[in-house]
C-alpha cells in the first residue's frame, strides 16, 4: 500500500511539450516482483496516472498541476483509487533530463520515469469507422 501511495504522490507533472517539456505520456514501471504498471498523461496543465497490470485495471486518478524551475505544485481533481485524495494538494520537485523524468516526492522517494515511444498516427477516412 506505501509503495501505491508513493506513486500516488507521484502525479502531480504537468507543464509544456518537446524534449524540455513534460507534456506527453510518461511510464513508471514499480520494481520488481510488482506487476503493476503505471502511465503518466500530462497535457496543458492537467494530468491523469492510470494503475494497471496485463490483466486488469487498477485505478486512475489526476488534476491540475503548474510546472515552474523544478518544482510542481497542483490538486488532485478526481480518483477511484482513493476519494480522499480530491481537492488535496501536492508539491513534488522534478528533474527532466530529455526522456527521462526523475521526480522527488515530499518523503524524498525517487520515482524515475521513462517518456512514453511516439506512434505514427493513422488517419480515417471520412465514414472510415463504423458502429457495429
Amino acid at each position: 500500500m506505501k509503495t501505491l501511495l508513493t506513486v500516488f504522490l507521484s502525479v502531480l507533472l504537468t507543464a509544456g511539450y518537446a524534449q524540455t517539456s513534460l507534456n506527453g505520456a510518461w511510464i513508471f514501471q514499480p520494481p520488481a516482483p510488482s506487476d503493476t504498471a503505471v502511465v503518466l498523461l500530462i497535457e496543458d496543465n492537467y494530468f491523469s496516472v492510470t494503475h494497471y497490470t496485463d490483466k486488469s485495471f487498477i485505478g486512475t486518478f489526476g488534476g491540475t498541476a503548474i510546472a515552474q524551475n523544478g518544482k510542481m505544485t497542483g490538486t488532485y481533481e478526481f480518483s477511484s483509487i482513493d476519494p480522499g485524495m480530491i481537492g488535496q494538494p501536492s508539491d513534488v520537485t522534478y528533474e527532466l533530463n530529455g526522456d527521462n523524468l526523475t521526480v522527488t516526492l515530499p518523503d524524498n522517494t525517487v520515482l524515475r520515469w521513462k517518456r512514453a515511444p511516439v506512434r505514427p498516427t493513422t488517419s480515417v477516412e471520412p465514414g472510415g469507422l463504423q458502429a457495429g
